[in-house]
């Protein structure tokens, strides 16, 4: 299977190609000057990399946010454009499910915390045994002290929304391990590994309904 896996739900934009049973090429790059107009050369750019056309593609793996607002406009229009012309399956995954992904450390509770802005988090708990990852309770919005507050035994903290709050995690006794900064973004070639399972469970999106996890409503979106 060839999987194109793409996220751009923070200033990060992450990339990966999954050809024969590995990952064949990846891009990392911060996003610069508009998004919407560097995305095709770079998705250009990696196909060319790894010898493979769009049309070589037999799945488009995409992580679905919480995150940038514009990013995940961008990002996920150009790949349902793919999708929809070619008639190439889609698989949708959140941004922190593939945040938590980064996270090594085994047997713990793991917290990703992204900056929502507005004295807000873009947050979800974890817990990783025996190296399976399964996410405790929702997606969610919150002040970090609420989010402080569900926490009930220490947990490794990632995510860009530590740069800003660390202080009160660390205070909060409830931080076992802040992860280091590198870990804080989607990687795309975890977004593969991922998307893979779901394949496997012929979990694939409806490609006229899917759209990003905002978590803010509508009419109240973040633009960043």
């Amino acid at each position: 299977m060839n999987i194109l896996a793409i996220d751009t739900s923070t200033a990060n934009l992450t990339l990966a190609l999954f050809s024969e049973g590995k990952i064949i090429a990846k891009r990392n790059k911060k996003s610069q000057g508009i998004l919407s107009e560097s995305i095709i050369p770079i998705i250009d750019g990696a196909l060319k990399k790894a010898v493979l056309s769009l049309s070589d593609i037999d799945c488009f793996a995409v992580g679905l946010g919480p995150g940038s607002f514009t990013g995940l406009r961008v990002g996920l229009a150009t790949i349902k454009g793919f999708a929809t012309a070619l008639k190439i399956p889609i698989i949708g995954v959140s941004s922190l499910d593939i945040i938590a992904s980064n996270v090594r450390k085994d047997n713990v509770q793991i917290c990703i915390v992204l900056d929502a802005r507005r004295g807000n988090v873009f947050a979800a708990i974890y817990n990783k045994e025996n190296g399976v990852l399964k996410r405790s309770g929702e997606y969610f919005l919150a002040p970090i002290d609420e989010l402080l507050k569900r926490i009930k035994k220490q947990a490794v903290f990632c995510g860009d929304g530590v740069s800003i709050y660390k202080d009160k995690i660390i205070n909060s006794g409830k931080a076992l391990l802040i992860e280091e900064e590198k870990n804080w973004f989607p990687k795309a070639e975890n977004l593969i590994m991922l998307a893979l399972k779901k394949a496997a469970l012929k979990e694939f999106a409806n490609n006229d309904t899917l759209k990003p996890l905002y978590l803010y409503p509508d009419d109240c979106q973040v633009q960043k």
